[in-house]
């Protein structure tokens, strides 16, 4: 089996390593900034129309309603925030499989033999 040194392992699995991430980053934000956004529009639009309900005079809200719609709108926000993420795991998911298919790459062209 031939000699390798670190540096001929380590280096191009580091290199696309750093190439998947930072394409990660920009591709996560915007796979969900549509959907997180538009989740924290709804949130800022249902503390409006709270408040607005709290102070009005009369109030249209009591303070338990105010409670539990501002519940409501927290939660929808969460749970469509959180299938959003989904996007991120994928994103994740595609960044692995390109640090590993450096790895056997590298593995490859070394011993000429498939290892995984």
């Amino acid at each position: 089996m031939p000699a390798i040194a670190f540096d001929d392992v380590f280096q191009p699995i580091a290199d696309a390593a750093a190439i998947a991430f930072n394409e990660l980053r920009d591709g996560v934000w915007d796979a969900v900034k549509n959907v997180v956004l538009l989740q924290l529009k709804q949130i800022a639009t249902a503390v409006v129309d709270i408040v607005e309900g709290l102070v009005a005079e009369p109030p249209y809200y009591t303070e338990e309603a105010a409670k539990v719609l501002m519940e409501m709108a927290i939660t929808a926000a969460v749970q469509t925030i959180a299938a959003a993420t989904e996007l991120v795991i994928t994103e994740v998911q595609a960044a692995m499989r390109r640090i590993l298919n450096a790895v056997r790459d590298v593995v490859s062209a070394t011993i000429d033999t498939v290892l995984f």
